[in-house]
């Protein structure tokens, strides 16, 4: 692997060899567990807000290739946070998994309008009935093969909210048989403090920047 090929600066929007999904990264070790029924606790540091924007938080079965979006939070991200982050509900069918990826994007509402995302490993717990989920798809623009989204303008604040209301609804995940014991966490999904350096997981814990030019992070907390 080259040197130019690694992703040193999670900081910055997707574009050119940071791409669509994950940043082009590989999958790590499992960083922690969602758990059906409950709240992902998701937190923001710093003061980069872009006058708000529109976050989406979703989950893929299929290592980034389809993701359903769990949580939107549109127009005012970032803007309405109670103690400082979100509480990310997590569906109560959402089928158990020893491996998916939970993602969360951001299309800030000044500037550029340049697409950010990044990616954690996850295990998903579910202790009682289990159902595909089926959300709507998330989101992306502003990368190769997806829309193109002006710069702010009267054109673009327009077509933005046209574009969130006509996600198409998928599929993903098949419910497991017998999770109470295969889907237990154990000490294997412990953060891996040796991952290696292009994988998604990279430190031990999902930092998911929403500004190129200061340190404004969004930390994912699994309690």
């Amino acid at each position: 692997m080259s040197a130019d090929d690694v992703d040193y600066n999670m900081k910055t929007p997707l574009g050119g060899k940071i791409g669509f999904p994950c940043r082009n990264t590989k999958s790590g070790p499992v960083q922690g567990t969602l758990v059906a029924g409950q709240d992902v606790k998701v937190f923001f540091d710093g003061t980069a807000t872009r006058q708000g924007g529109d976050c989406q938080f979703a989950v893929s079965y299929d290592n980034g290739t389809t993701f359903a979006v769990l949580w939107d939070k549109l127009g005012n991200c970032f803007l309405d946070t109670v103690n400082g982050g979100y509480e990310i509900p997590i569906p109560d069918r959402l089928p158990a998994a020893k491996s998916a990826v939970f993602a969360w994007t951001f299309i800030p509402a000044t500037g550029s309008r340049s697409y950010y995302m990044n990616c954690v490993d996850v295990r998903v717990e579910n202790y009682g009935k289990q159902e595909t989920f089926t959300g709507k798809e998330l989101l992306v623009v502003n990368v190769p093969g997806k829309p193109s989204l002006a710069p702010v303008s009267l054109q673009s604040n327009a077509m933005l909210p046209s574009l969130l209301d006509a996600r198409p609804m998928v599929s993903v995940g098949e419910p497991v048989a017998g999770n109470e014991e295969s889907h237990r966490a154990d000490e294997s999904d412990e953060p891996d403090e040796h991952a290696d350096e292009n994988d998604r997981n990279i430190g031990g814990a999902v930092v998911m920047y929403v500004s190129e030019s200061t340190t404004t992070t969004t930390n994912v907390v699994f309690v």
